[in-house]
């Protein structure tokens, strides 16, 4: 997968997240916490590398994690 697929990929994902947590609050009464939620999700500390790791079919946390330990349990 290309860096343009996996950083539309990511952003579709993130946008689609943040949507439905926004119906869910709407529903409970609270629509503002829903438009501000997961807005760090957008910045460039927690947006590249989701971008770097997305796979599709998982969070790119988990993949991230995986190579962060495999890193660590390999160094020198």
């Amino acid at each position: 997968m290309n860096a343009i697929s996996r950083f539309f990929g990511h952003l579709h994902t993130v946008n689609r997240h943040r949507f439905k947590v926004f119906v869910h609050c709407v529903k409970a009464g609270i629509p503002g916490h829903g438009l501000r939620h997961d807005l760090s999700k957008y910045s460039p500390a927690e947006f590249i590398p989701g971008v770097r790791f997305f796979q599709g079919d998982r969070s790119p946390n988990e993949k991230e994690r995986e190579v962060r330990t495999f890193l660590r349990l390999n160094a020198p």
